[in-house]
């Protein structure tokens, strides 16, 4: 979402050109305050404001313009006469005191004298509700982004204000939370204007363009659509995101997204968008996003992977190559993160037909910098906006920063889309026809966004009998490919095609007809979901879908499912519970734990912790069975499925609370991994990780042996819940100083 969901007690408040004195807390935290002090400061006569850290000596960051000149400011666009336009927003949650105005509005800053200080602001337009973003097309004109719609802005008479705003998309629908709407803004080089819009706390809507073509969904999660710029051609293009705030095209013609939210399962995303593409979020299963059918890195069957874990809470992006930037940013991206207070960058890499990038901060500071819009100006450098409170609310505070690069100017190289990417595009060619065989071929492709541009091309009418006829194809990944064509296609009368997908020897397509029967309400394929369990290997993934399709089942059909399909405890192996050890790892003999100098307490062992450690030597730590890690815990492809994957730890926890795990691994149990004790009937204890619960109380556990169980409800006769986590409590004392330092820099390392 716009804005992070945590919110901060108030330490302290530095404001600049701010009319009102803030106190420093007696209460605050000395450590933050002293670490705050060593900032450099700029001072005003009315008062200071904390200069966030700039990362880059090549690079130069200057306060542009502060409270109460600015006030909550979102969006941001910059014309060819280097005119700053800054969405100041007055909707966004007021309070009942709020002094107002009434409405967003539009301002201009100008920097007549180029100090990098504004000289005058000015209205442009006002009367807004719930306004986001900004962008100037390439024509020149100024589009603004609402919750629900697109405007453009006109001045007609060049004085300097509005007089004429034309609607060209308007989205209708009971959806009124402020940032979940449509938000993101961007033009493409062949002519298109791309929308990004937000989960809309699951809503039903309907977005309309001028000429009176619409897209309906609700539920589905948020999205990305495109339109011609007089709002004419409405077309939906991706799905399966949080909230697609940001949107914005590199020279390359790759369109990235910044995905704003993950509740349950950080990191936020870096998105490559692709026609057709699903990145897997599905709101009607909850905010957490930790449902079966839910994905966020690709996890599932038809979704596809990030670019990039993001910080918390992205709201702007930037192509680097907009703007002139020492010659190291070329080809980059730059991020705003709300919730961690930095301006990140990403140098995107090819991986296949997408790419893959790393994050690196440029510019970071204390918790009253919260950077939100980001813009190119004319001469080279860059504004962003700065909400700086985690207040929600409208609050009177504001900044707007310059960025601007030291380096002399350089043009940046030429930059081309990989030919894997190349071939992504000419799957999805519409005006020349793809043949059957080549897409047939690229549905079982080992690269997810080929196989997704297949699949999206293969949901045609034209290619309907032939999808039909490959299901039985002896590639299980054609098959899959096939099935998500039709379901693309939004195909009928699948009864029977999924009735034999259920009994299909591959997982993933078993996987796929589970979700879509569930999905889709299709209760007469609710006694023919067992098959699932009956007909190959079955996987943690595969077993928590099952039971969560029987779960809805079972809302829908009163004892359809569960009482009337089992009456006894049914106990079969998940395959991939079983930890499976890296082959890259080796296990050197380990020193004698008890013979090395072991910390007293939690703070001594921090103490300890502080010198580095070695992940080359932690990474065989972690899948060292006499240490246990890979036992419950997944590293890519190795290890076990009982415990959180931490193939990525490193993008979404510090160092501290990567320590704290360890040390202390009961303090927080994510919900989802909580041990359930169930005892049975027959005098059975049943102890695991909670998969489903259909309505009747028939319960599925994935156990600690590594089988799976369905117990019946009529089968149990006492649960419990357990506050301590399964990981011991005692796991450094099994490790040296060193091991705990080098399977910590191990962990830091995953990203």
């Amino acid at each position: 979402m716009l804005f992070t969901r945590c919110h901060y007690t108030r330490l302290f408040a530095l404001a600049k050109f701010s009319r009102c004195s803030h106190s420093l807390s007696t209460h605050m935290n000395r450590r933050l305050f002293a670490a705050v002090l060593t900032w450099p400061i700029i001072v005003n006569a009315a008062s200071q404001i904390a200069l966030p850290r700039v990362e880059d000596s090549q690079l130069r960051l200057q306060l542009f313009a502060a409270e109460p000149e600015i006030v909550t400011p979102i969006g941001i666009a910059v014309d060819s006469r280097e005119r700053i336009f800054v969405i100041e927003s007055h909707t966004h949650f007021p309070k009942k005191d709020y002094p107002g105005p009434k409405s967003d509005r539009v301002k201009i800053f100008v920097d007549r004298d180029k100090d990098g200080k504004f000289d005058t602001n000015t209205v442009f337009a006002e009367g807004f509700r719930f306004a986001m973003n900004l962008r100037f097309s390439p024509k020149g004109e100024l589009y603004l982004v609402h919750r629900n719609g697109v405007v453009i802005l006109r001045d007609r008479n060049n004085d300097g204000v509005c007089d004429e705003q034309k609607s060209i998309v308007e989205m209708d629908t009971r959806g009124n939370y402020p940032h979940n709407g449509l938000g993101g803004i961007a033009f493409s080089s062949d002519g298109w204007l791309y929308l990004g819009m937000g989960e809309n706390l699951g809503e039903a809507y309907t977005i309309r363009g001028s000429d009176g073509s619409s897209h309906s969904g609700g539920g589905e999660g948020g999205n990305v659509f495109r339109c011609k710029p007089d709002g004419s051609q409405l077309q939906h293009v991706a799905t399966g995101f949080w909230n697609a705030f940001a949107l914005e095209f590199n020279r390359a013609g790759y369109l990235f997204c910044v995905d704003n939210d993950p509740d349950s399962r950080p990191p936020c995303r870096l998105i490559d968008v692709v026609q057709g593409g699903d990145y897997g979020y599905r709101f009607r299963y909850g905010r957490s996003g930790l449902h079966p059918f839910s994905a966020w890195n690709g996890e599932l069957p038809g979704t596809l992977p990030m670019v990039a874990g993001s910080g918390e809470a992205p709201s702007g992006i930037l192509d680097c190559d907009r703007a002139s930037l020492p010659a190291k940013y070329y080809g980059g991206l730059f991020v705003t993160s709300w919730g961690d207070h930095r301006l990140e960058f990403y140098r995107p890499v090819d991986a296949g037909a997408s790419l893959r990038a790393e994050r690196e901060t440029v510019v970071s500071g204390d918790e009253w910098f919260r950077p939100v819009g980001i813009a190119p100006a004319p001469d080279g450098s860059i504004y962003f906006t700065d909400w700086v409170d985690a207040d929600y609310s409208v609050h009177g505070k504001g900044r707007i920063w310059k960025l601007s690069s030291r380096a002399p100017k350089t043009n940046p190289p030429e930059i081309r889309a990989s030919p894997d990417r190349q071939r992504l595009l000419d799957l999805l060619n519409t005006e020349s026809p793809v043949p059957f065989a080549k897409l047939s071929r690229a549905a079982s492709d080992g690269d997810p966004f080929i196989r997704s541009a297949a699949v999206t091309s293969l949901s045609k009418p034209v290619f309907h009998t032939n999808v039909v006829k490959n299901l039985h194809d002896p590639d299980p990944a054609v098959r899959l490919g096939m099935l998500l064509a039709l379901r693309r296609a939004h195909q009928t009368n699948v009864t029977e095609i999924l009735k034999r997908a259920l009994e299909d020897i591959s997982e993933e397509v078993r996987l796929a007809a589970i979700i879509w029967a569930a999905e889709d309400n299709l209760h007469e394929l609710a006694p023919a979901l067992r098959q699932a369990l009956l007909a190959g290997k079955i996987s943690p993934t595969l077993f928590r879908a099952y039971t969560a399709a029987n779960e809805r089942f079972s809302r829908k059909q009163s004892n359809t499912v569960s009482a009337a399909s089992f009456s006894h405890v049914m106990i079969f192996p998940v395959t991939n519970s079983t930890p499976k050890l890296s082959p890259f790892s080796t296990f050197p003999k380990r020193m004698k734990v008890a013979n090395s100098p072991r910390p007293a307490s939690d703070a001594e062992w921090r103490k300890a912790l502080e010198k580095p450690g070695d992940p080359i030597v932690g990474r065989p730590l972690f899948f060292d069975p006499t240490v246990g890690c890979a036992q419950c815990h997944r590293i890519e492809d190795y290890g076990g499925e009982l415990g959180p994957n931490l193939s990525v730890i490193g993008r979404v926890a510090n160092r501290d609370r990567i320590i704290d795990s360890i040390l202390n691994p009961s303090k927080e149990i994510a919900p989802q991994f909580a041990q359930h004790t169930i005892e049975a009937k027959s005098g059975e204890s049943y102890s695991g990780v909670l998969t489903g619960e259909q309505a009747d109380g028939t319960v599925a556990l994935l156990m600690n042996d590594g089988h799976g169980v369905v117990i019946p409800a009529s089968q149990i006769v006492s649960r419990q819940i357990s506050k301590v986590s399964s990981m011991p409590d005692d796991l450094e004392q099994g490790l040296t100083v060193q091991e705990f330092r080098d399977l910590l820099a191990f962990l830091l390392s995953l990203k």
